[in-house]
């Protein structure tokens, strides 16, 4: 077996905002599967062949 490491590009988003009791809230997901199954993550994934990183960080926190 190789011991080398594949290299992935990925993009995440913080987005914060300001919350009704003046305090900063940020939006994250819940993992629902996975070895992961019940933390939290922000938004954002791999990005696909051919595509800017500000085109994947938009398409990851559509879907």
């Amino acid at each position: 077996m190789s011991n080398e490491k594949t290299c992935i590009d990925v993009v995440a988003a913080a987005i914060e905002r300001n919350g009704m009791n003046g305090r900063k809230e940020f939006f994250t997901a819940q993992r629902d599967h996975g070895d992961l199954k019940g933390f939290y993550e922000f938004p954002g994934g791999k990005i696909e062949a051919g595509e800017a990183a500000e085109d994947a960080v938009r398409r990851e926190i559509r879907e």
